[in-house]
């Protein structure tokens, strides 16, 4: 991979704190569907749990950032479908 764009990746990541909620929470999504025993039923709670908590650390420590970082979360589980295929279809191709 270029360096360059791998560079300016992490700067913006770390200059907007909403892009690092965004990737935050669709890691730990990812990772409590894919590589986690928890129940699927569940995964949704844990992950607005994480999302105002993250929102809170990342954003703001007032309700803002925790309504922030609970929407965040919503928006991630509605789009996860989306975003893991495209994820498959241009990074994971075996």
């Amino acid at each position: 991979m270029n360096t360059e764009f791998i560079n300016e990746f992490v700067t913006m990541i770390v200059s907007n704190p909403q892009m690092a909620l965004f990737l935050s929470v669709f890691i730990v999504g990812w990772l409590l569907k894919e590589h986690s025993s928890l129940n699927n039923q569940l995964i949704p709670w844990a992950l607005s749990i994480v999302g105002v908590v993250l929102g809170l650390l990342l954003i703001e420590l007032s309700l803002s950032g925790g309504i922030t970082g609970l929407i965040m979360a919503y928006i991630m589980m509605a789009f996860y479908d989306k975003i893991k295929g495209t994820i498959e279809v241009f990074f994971l191709k075996e």
